[in-house]
């Protein structure tokens, strides 16, 4: 079982890095640099665990912003979805926070 989480883990990676390939950078914020957080959404974070860690990606956009970086999110399940490009708005990366599930959908589907 082991084995089929790491090739799960190495697919995503690897969809992400084709997606950044395609970005085009010329319309993002500019600073320090920029980050993606990677929010696992799948059944397996249902309550408690799902709460913590939009709360830890909270704190790490806080802190993010502080320093200049703009953040964008990818939720992740058995497949990844871009949610939104970096940014510095803290309020428009909660508002994309709140929405995400843990049943790999996304509430409101990108509105």
């Amino acid at each position: 079982m082991p084995d089929l989480v790491k090739i799960k883990q190495q697919n995503v990676l690897e969809r992400i890095r084709k997606r950044s390939a395609n970005i085009d950078v010329a319309g993002l914020v500019r600073g320090i640099g920029s980050v993606y957080i990677l929010l696992d959404c799948s059944s397996s974070m249902e309550g408690e665990k799902l709460i913590q860690a939009k709360n830890g990606a909270l704190n790490f956009v806080k802190e993010t912003q502080i320093k200049g970086y703009a953040v964008g999110l990818i939720q992740f399940d058995s497949s990844a979805t871009h949610i939104c490009e970096p940014q510095q708005e803290i309020s428009a990366l909660n508002h994309y926070l709140e929405r995400m599930n843990a049943d790999g959908r996304w509430g409101y589907q990108y509105g």
